[in-house]
């Protein structure tokens, strides 16, 4: 399993994981790439991927509250295939390695927007 994390935009990379973006939030709740890339440009977000057998398998966008000390999980999607096989909590870990040596974060916050029914501990399944 490979990681790679970008802070500005990539064409050729979106391509690759927006498959993933709408296959998880769909047409309506995927964030418009023109929305990301405005991200981008004020270097408000960062694009965090996850791949394995050279398959793009989880993608994940980021930013931070300003002088706040938060880093926002803002979208995590994972393929459909590989979905409650740990692969988001693999991702989710990553993240937080990928924000302790910046010490500028103090809290990660994980937005959801969406909770799965049928989790058999009722917590969520990444």
């Amino acid at each position: 399993m490979d990681f790679l994390s970008i802070n500005h935009w990539d064409p050729v990379l979106w391509n690759l994981v927006d498959e993933l973006n709408q296959e998880a939030f769909g047409k309506n709740g995927a964030q418009l790439v023109s929305i990301i890339q405005n991200m981008f440009e004020k270097q408000l977000c960062v694009l965090h991927l996850m791949v394995e057998s050279n398959e793009d398998v989880a993608m994940s966008l980021t930013g931070a509250i300003p002088n706040k000390g938060i880093l926002i999980i803002d979208y995590l999607a994972v393929n459909k295939d590989r979905r409650l096989k740990q692969y988001g909590w693999n991702m989710d870990d990553y993240i937080k390695k990928w924000a302790m040596p910046r010490r500028e974060y103090s809290l990660i916050l994980l937005e959801a927007e969406q909770f799965l029914s049928s989790c058999r501990n009722g917590g969520i399944l990444l």
